[in-house]
């Protein structure tokens, strides 16, 4: 037999060659086969073949089961990375005692598809003698998001004169896929920094020994410098009439006779410090027939 499931009637009026659609709903009571039947009431004439009526066959299969959840993956980690010249001070020669902002620029993989919030960045210090000391620590601001760059500072009162080199090192919580640029150093020079002497190239002249003047010979430091750019003072020491001679340029008048070589040394001072010696050797040779 037919259980009837539900009855409902067209909404609207219908015209000559319209359609309409109905529909019910169903909640079937359990798996099989069945065979719903569409029947139109007999209100009306059926000249159409008798088609007042439509079966189809509906299959209610047992409940779908339920799929199983996915493994546990390993989270994808950001990946950080920082250049030593993304490294920079705000006094590339600060004196002793002086505070100084170090920035660093650290960027994040354009092709990562996950933000990192606070990873924590490390400064440290590594004195020429050794010692090494943790001068900040910091979270970084909000997260990063693929292709970003961010600066990170902090702020370092050093204590002491010497070389520096300035290490910053970004936190662990990530992958380092960029070749290993998890960490980045710069060196820094606190205090002041000797001059360096330059006493030219070296100088072949002709021998005048024999005359009232003597050997002549024009020296030239000006190739000498100073890190810091502080003034210099000149003094050359030698085999020479004028010794110590001063100035950048000065000429002097070999002491000693002809043919042969001569040492002529130039230190450096920048108001502090010398500078190491430098040497220039004054070639006399005699051509007169």
């Amino acid at each position: 037999g037919w259980d009837q499931i539900d009855e409902t009637k067209i909404i609207t009026q219908m015209a000559p060659g319209d359609s309409n659609t109905v529909y019910v709903t169903w909640t079937n009571t359990g798996e099989g086969e069945y065979y719903i039947q569409v029947a139109l009431e007999p209100d009306f004439s059926d000249d159409r073949n008798l088609n007042n009526r439509a079966v189809r066959r509906l299959t209610v299969g047992p409940p779908s089961p339920t799929p199983p959840p996915p493994p546990p993956t390993e989270p994808v980690k950001f990946d950080l990375w920082v250049y030593s010249e993304d490294v920079n001070f705000s006094d590339i020669n600060p004196d002793i005692g002086e505070s100084i902002t170090i920035d660093a620029l650290v960027h994040a993989k354009s092709d990562n598809t996950q933000t990192e919030p606070n990873v924590p960045v490390t400064f440290y210090a590594h004195h020429a003698t050794g010692e090494t000391y943790q001068i900040g620590r910091i979270l970084m601001v909000g997260e990063m998001f693929p292709g970003d760059n961010q600066i990170v500072s902090t702020t370092w009162r050093n204590a002491a004169e010497g070389v520096y080199v300035i290490e910053v090192v970004l936190g662990p919580e990530f992958s380092d896929d960029n070749n290993g640029n998890n960490q980045a150093t710069r060196e820094l020079v606190v205090g002041n920094r000797p001059p360096v002497a330059y006493a030219g190239p070296d100088q072949t002249v002709e021998c005048a020994s024999n005359t009232e003047e003597g050997t002549k010979v024009q020296l030239n430091g000006t190739g000498s410098s100073d890190p810091d750019g502080d003034p210099l003072t000149y003094t050359w020491t030698g085999p020479f009439i004028e010794s110590p001679a001063t100035g950048p340029t000065p000429t002097v008048t070999l002491s000693d006779g002809c043919p042969g070589d001569y040492v002529i040394t130039l230190v450096v001072n920048d108001g502090t410090v010398n500078s190491e010696p430098d040497d220039v050797v004054i070639t006399v040779q005699d051509t007169t027939p």
